[in-house]
């Protein structure tokens, strides 16, 4: 996933990479210790990465 997004916005930078992950997680309103911030929507994330 992250190489995906990566390739999407190969200018990124590690936080925004981590950023847009977190933010199209499937919990990324309430994450916790069982599933972390849940499971990522790669669309999403490449849309949340490119201009």
């Amino acid at each position: 996933m992250v190489a995906l997004v990566l390739q999407a916005g190969p200018s990124a930078t590690v936080s925004e990479v981590e950023d847009a992950l977190r933010a199209t997680g499937s919990q990324a309103g309430r994450p916790d210790n069982l599933l972390g911030w849940g499971i990522v929507d790669a669309a999403k994330a490449v849309q949340a990465i490119t201009p």
